[in-house]
């Protein structure tokens, strides 16, 4: 009789183990899907590993080591995603990615042809020092701030152009400005309201300088000019007169001869309906006395340049044909 009930013990201690071991596997999967396969041992020792087993993992390989107590799991893919995800859990809880690497993970720059450092921001005491980490410490880091890209804590767009400001070069922070505007992922009140509770802060005088220019429209003009001019110039285009009066309007560029005018759409362009019709009727106003109008905007100027220069070709080369046949 002793023996069944020791029996029944073990069994019944089987199941328990069982159960653990199962449930503790379902959490580490759960844990690891959601976080581009990156764990921290913080997060492994929550869910009821050991360090014996934690260990143990790290030995047979089902662990790898990616910083001081965060690892792999399993065959994992080496992703831009899961660095960043590594070196947030291994700078703590609180640590969020940003400065150039939360630009990346934003589509705010482009990712370099070879693997940077990530840039991680934590406000505790301390910003450890980590290989392939590089590390930023503020005192506190405002929620408004702070957002979950891709499971990944990161700066939100408008903070991370502060950061940008701060520390990345003008031309690399002008691109991440125009990016983050033009795509409306930071939008005009959290720029601001940024803007206003930052005084003092490195960088917030670039950031206000640039955001007054674009607010007021003086700056995408002159850089739209600029872009179309050199355009033109690379296609070896015949050159056009910028900023012509015709009857009470002012085009951008035209090409008298051709009658051809192109007149160049900005960010702070068309935010509303008013101008967009006002535009329109403008435009009206320039075809009623002969004249072909192309717009273009900043997106065609920056993504589709070729196609901007084939429609200008094509418009000239027809009045050129045109003029060719009285």
């Amino acid at each position: 009789m002793g023996g069944e009930s020791g029996h029944r013990a073990d069994h019944g201690d089987a199941i328990r183990v069982g159960d653990t071991t199962a449930a503790r596997s379902r959490g580490l999967n759960r844990l690891a899907s959601s976080q581009h396969g990156k764990v921290s041992r913080k997060q492994l020792t929550g869910i009821g590993f050991t360090s014996d087993a934690i260990d143990g993992n790290i030995r047979r390989g089902t662990f790898s080591v990616e910083h001081r107590g965060v690892y792999a799991v399993g065959p994992v893919a080496r992703t831009k995603a899961g660095r960043a995800m590594a070196a947030v859990l291994a700078c703590g809880d609180g640590a969020v990615v940003s400065h150039r690497s939360a630009a990346y993970l934003q589509g705010l720059l482009p990712y370099p042809a070879r693997n940077d450092d990530v840039d991680v921001t934590t406000a505790s005491k301390t910003a450890p020092e980590r290989p392939g980490i590089r590390s930023h410490r503020v005192n506190s880091l405002d929620g408004r701030d702070t957002r979950i890209h891709d499971n990944i804590p990161v700066t939100s767009p408008a903070r991370t152009l502060l950061d940008l400001a701060a520390k990345a070069t003008e031309s690399e922070f002008e691109q991440a400005f125009d990016e983050a505007v033009f795509r409306n992922k930071a939008r005009k009140p959290q720029i601001e309201e940024l803007i206003q509770r930052s005084a003092g802060r490195p960088g917030v005088v670039l950031l206000r300088d640039l955001w007054n220019a674009e607010a007021s429209g003086r700056r995408n003009r002159l850089e739209a000019e600029k872009r179309f001019a050199g355009l033109v110039r690379a296609a070896k285009l015949p050159q056009p007169e910028p900023n012509v009066r015709i009857d009470r309007f002012v085009v951008d560029f035209l090409w008298p001869r051709h009658r051809v005018a192109v007149e160049l759409d900005g960010f702070a362009t068309h935010r509303d309906r008013r101008s967009f019709e006002g535009d329109r009727a403008r435009d009206g106003d320039l075809q009623a006395m002969d004249f072909a109008v192309i717009r273009v905007t900043w997106r065609q100027l920056t993504k589709e340049p070729h196609a901007v220069v084939a429609r200008v070709a094509a418009r000239l080369a027809l009045s050129g044909r045109e003029l060719a046949l009285g």
